[in-house]
């Protein structure tokens, strides 16, 4: 079925959910550098609205699936949610060697709007996966009070790069065995090359300039909102790295908690994609409802 988005000029598919009636709207959104392509999910009387910021390379295939399940738990529960890809990956327009954080937050700004435009609330949350987690931060910044949720974030942009890095040499390691190589001859070969071949995935010189020095907490720095981050695994309690963000950011007064769910890692490097409704779906949209629900009361 093709509506007319009144919006925007454009045309979206709509797939409408007979039972909760929520509209799953799927469009591309025109910005300055092309098209990025969204999906928003609009259930019949909003009580909120969460942006997903998705992870990047090989780590946004690995959780695409979980990320669609995410927004239908949240749009049956009466949540409105925008999904998108930025440009350069996915289905949107673009060059993947584009991709700088700086791109990514200015998509995210795109997604956002889009998502304003269609669902008159003035609640907005935003989620965001490993490298998401930096954009959501980013938006989030802009938004008094929204409600914010991080799975698995990468806290030092620059340590994401470097841990892909890694596993191509330890991936050469293992093929070529005795072959000489190191992260720091990686990094310089990204720096002269301008890009390299991590486990079939395109990392950029750009991508990596981009992230240089940011972190999690310099993004978190005018967030006003709660905030959850979820590690993923069998641990009894979160990574160290996690505990000591939250509380860092305890100590900034942002109310941020850290916890552990058994569900399968958001990394690429994880055995298989996630598939159907899991712990962290749970988890996420139960913690959302009630940040909204004390939004609204207070």
């Amino acid at each position: 079925m093709l509506d007319q988005d009144l919006h925007s000029g454009q045309g979206f598919a709509t797939l409408v959910d007979a039972d909760s009636g929520v509209r799953e709207e799927s469009c591309f959104l025109e910005s300055s550098r092309g098209a990025i392509f969204g999906v928003t999910y609009v259930p019949p009387q909003p009580r909120g609205a969460v942006l997903i910021c998705s992870p990047i390379l090989g780590e946004f295939l690995v959780n695409y699936r979980r990320e669609v399940v995410l927004a239908r738990s949240l749009a049956r529960a009466g949540v409105a949610v925008q999904r998108f890809h930025y440009l350069g990956t996915g289905h949107s327009s673009g060059d993947e060697g584009a991709l700088t954080l700086e791109s990514m937050i200015e998509d995210a700004g795109t997604a956002l709007k889009r998502l304003r435009e269609r669902v008159q609330t003035g609640s907005v949350g935003f989620l965001g996966t490993r490298w998401g987690a930096l954009i959501a931060a980013s938006c989030a910044a802009g938004t008094k009070g929204a409600p914010l949720v991080f799975w698995q974030p990468v806290v030092q942009a620059e340590r994401f790069a470097r841990e892909a890095i890694r596993a191509r040499v330890m991936r050469r390691l293992r093929k070529h065995q005795g072959t000489k190589t190191s992260e720091q001859a990686e990094v310089a070969e990204l720096l002269d090359k301008g890009w390299l071949d991590v486990l079939g995935y395109r990392l950029d010189r750009r991508l990596y300039a981009s992230g240089l020095g940011r972190s999690l907490q310099e993004l978190l720095t005018d967030a006003t909102g709660p905030a959850l981050v979820l590690d993923f695994g069998r641990r009894a309690e979160p990574a160290l790295e996690y505990r000591r963000l939250a509380e860092e950011m305890r100590a900034r007064g942002l109310e941020l908690a850290a916890r552990n769910v058994p569900d399968e890692a958001p990394v690429w490097f994880s055995a298989h994609p996630s598939q159907g409704k899991t712990p962290a779906i749970d988890v996420t949209t139960t913690w959302l409802l009630a940040a909204f629900t004390r939004e609204t009361a207070s």
